[in-house]
């Protein structure tokens, strides 16, 4: 179990939490619309459009559309800028990551081609003599083929992106100390029975210190043993409080699917998704007395390590259903997906004194967790157009409940063998904390052969409710240009500029003002297509 202040790639708030928190539920319920430079540069609204091969990510009933076989790989390079604003100072910093976007390929092939034939019976004799038009055979009725195909894909989507670079810095009174909160979170203890992720490597340090009998802050009548910060006895110290978080990972989901187009009038497609997380945290607190008011005390770094792995499972499934030549119509659904995770993370908290003979510096020990994670599923509609060969246009609207979200822990109690679920206090906060939204996306393309050009939108809502707009909202613009030419092979170029703001805390909100940190990366990325039969 740790203390720990997470980022979030998607929903940056911090709070100190013991082990697994409500924002490690919204960390990976939170998804985007990474895949090719196709369908990123068309917001991801492909949920109708189809012949993706990202579909198998959000609507498997698009592949059915494919007509022949295809392989794509699309690297992705993204840049990210960030600008914070904490008690009257910004702070701001910049990253840059390679990675992969998405892998995969789709096979197509014919299920049947039936042709009926009625009362096409042979012509043998005219007793009317050559060329009457007695007693001739009718003309054949001739009904049209029927096309049944099957298309089954494997791809690999990134689906959740966590490389990123925050700084926050400026200055605080002393009662907004991180050792105020590791005094506060010691009190009523003994040393022995400190949290050794947090307080007790404040303890350790001299970072806390008790308030013995006889001293000016003792409650004789409680009996507890109380702390206080090395600050507590410096009136009018100001200290500069800053903070660097380096964040890296990913959520890569591999998908396995299989559609079926009916005459090319209905398709119908489900999936099998397995999440792959990986997830690495890095924090630096520090706050220092810049004024050098006290004569003792100069500075604390409190550092926070953390490696998340694990994987998951879900199920997709999906129809589209073509209305006209240009007209579809696809509704799809995802189920909750399941984690199994298992973080490893390790703390350390370095003081430093005026007098250097007196710094310290005490390290946790290696801390390993494993828990079970259910994310909320999500339904999704959409409507799309096309133009003959030439323009195509498409809208997605989808529904996620964030509320939905469960931390799971088995413990059985020693005395009674009665197992009860140790992140019920978690989940009670999820339910009361967090709400359904709505993701909007939309996207249109011009095919001027040999070249196509794509521009498109898309809006993923606020685990809070708030739609297209407020904090935690992330709006994304996104385009892109395709080269098709008469070989079986394409290059597709797309790019999506996002940007979101949010409010975060670089210890527990109950002793720091929030900082207001906005949020934009640009991401670009090249799809490589080769089709075959």
């Amino acid at each position: 179990m740790t203390n720990k202040i997470l980022v979030v790639a998607a929903l940056s708030i911090s709070a100190v939490a013991i082990a697994q928190s409500d924002i490690d539920a919204m960390q990976y319920s939170q998804t985007s619309f990474y895949g090719d430079a196709r369908f990123m540069s068309m917001g991801g609204a492909f949920g109708s459009l189809g012949a993706n091969i990202s579909c198998m990510n959000f609507n498997p009933a698009g592949i059915a559309m494919y007509h022949k076989g295809e392989f794509v790989f699309t690297p992705g390079l993204k840049f990210q800028g960030e600008n914070a604003s904490y008690r009257g100072t910004n702070a701001s910093d910049f990253s840059s990551k390679f990675n992969i976007s998405n892998i995969g390929f789709v096979a197509a092939w014919n299920q049947k081609q039936s042709t009926s034939q009625i009362n096409n019976q042979p012509y043998t004799t005219d007793p009317y003599g050559p060329g009457s038009t007695q007693n001739q055979p009718s003309k054949p009725k001739v009904e049209l083929p029927k096309f049944d195909r099957w298309a089954f894909g494997i791809d690999y989507n990134r689906i959740a992106d966590f490389n990123y670079r925050t700084s926050v810095t400026g200055v605080a009174p002393a009662s907004n100390s991180i050792m105020s909160s590791m005094a506060d979170a010691a009190e009523g203890y003994t040393p022995d029975n400190l949290n050794q992720f947090y307080e007790g490597l404040g303890y350790a340090t001299g970072a806390i210190i008790p308030v013995l009998p006889g001293t000016l802050n003792y409650d004789s009548t409680s009996g507890a043993t109380h702390y206080a910060g090395q600050n507590a006895y410096t009136p009018g110290l100001t200290l500069q409080q800053s903070k660097t978080i380096q964040s890296s990972g990913r959520v890569g989901e591999l998908a396995f699917a299989l559609a079926h187009s009916f005459n090319d009038k209905l398709y119908l497609g489900g999936s099998i998704g397995v999440p792959i997380v990986k997830y690495n945290y890095q924090s630096v607190y520090t706050e220092y007395d810049y004024k050098n008011v006290d004569n003792v005390f100069k500075s604390i770094q409190y550092q926070e390590n953390l490696l998340t792995n694990g994987a998951g499972v879900n199920f997709k499934a999906g129809g589209i259903y073509r209305f006209t030549s240009g007209v579809k119509v696809g509704l799809y659904g995802q189920t909750a997906t399941y984690y199994t995770l298992t973080d490893n993370y390790q703390n350390m908290v370095t003081t430093n004194y005026d007098d250097s003979q007196y710094d310290n510096s005490s390290t946790s020990q290696l801390g390993v967790n494993k828990y079970h994670l259910k994310t909320p599923g999500r339904v999704g509609v959409s409507v799309s157009y096309v133009l003959g060969k030439l323009l195509a246009f498409s809208i997605d609207g989808e529904f996620v409940d964030y509320a939905n979200a469960r931390l799971t822990e088995k413990v059985v109690d020693s005395n009674t063998g009665i197992s009860s679920n140790y992140f019920n206090p978690e989940n009670l906060t999820i339910q009361n904390k967090y709400k359904g939204t709505a993701n909007i996306k939309a996207g249109v393309e011009l095919n001027i052969r040999p070249i196509v050009l794509r521009a498109g939108f898309a809006s993923y809502g606020s685990p809070f409710g708030d739609v297209l707009s407020g904090k935690f909202v992330r709006n994304s613009f996104t385009g892109g240009i395709g080269f098709r030419g008469t070989h079986n092979v394409y290059l597709d170029l797309g790019f999506a500029y996002t940007i979101w703001a949010e409010k975060y805390y670089v210890i527990d909100p109950a002793y720091v003002q929030p900082a207001n940190v906005n949020y934009s990366n640009l991401y670009i990325t090249a799809t490589l297509g080769i089709k075959f039969n």
